[in-house]
């Protein structure tokens, strides 16, 4: 696949389309791949200190997260029920924050 992209962006540059390429495809590719690393892999993630799935993921309530994360604000429900359907993601929710709070507290108490 990749080495079609590079051949079909070789041919329309050597055709005379390196600037089209370039701008309507390039760099519109470069920016979707930085937002989705940032909001798929990286925001969600954050701060990467446990590899636990209650406590590697996050959980962003409301409507503004929704849009900014590209609607992976409830990620951490896709870490523990993977099955659950992505559009079901908001229902479960609540149930991911119980079980954030209960881990949370097991864990402060077995620190002790």
């Amino acid at each position: 696949t990749i080495g079609l992209q590079f051949g079909t962006v070789a041919a329309l540059s050597v055709a005379g389309y390196g600037y089209a390429v370039v701008v309507l495809w390039a760099i519109p590719a470069i920016v979707a791949g930085v937002v989705l690393h940032v909001t798929v892999a990286w925001l969600v993630h954050y701060p990467h200190a446990s590899q636990h799935p209650l406590e590697d993921t996050r959980l962003f309530e409301g409507r503004l997260w929704q849009v900014l994360t590209l609607g992976q604000n409830y990620h951490l429900v896709h870490h523990l029920w993977t099955n659950i359907p992505w559009y079901r993601y908001r229902a479960a929710a609540d149930l991911a924050a119980r079980a954030v709070a209960e881990h949370a507290n097991i864990t402060r108490a077995s620190d002790v």
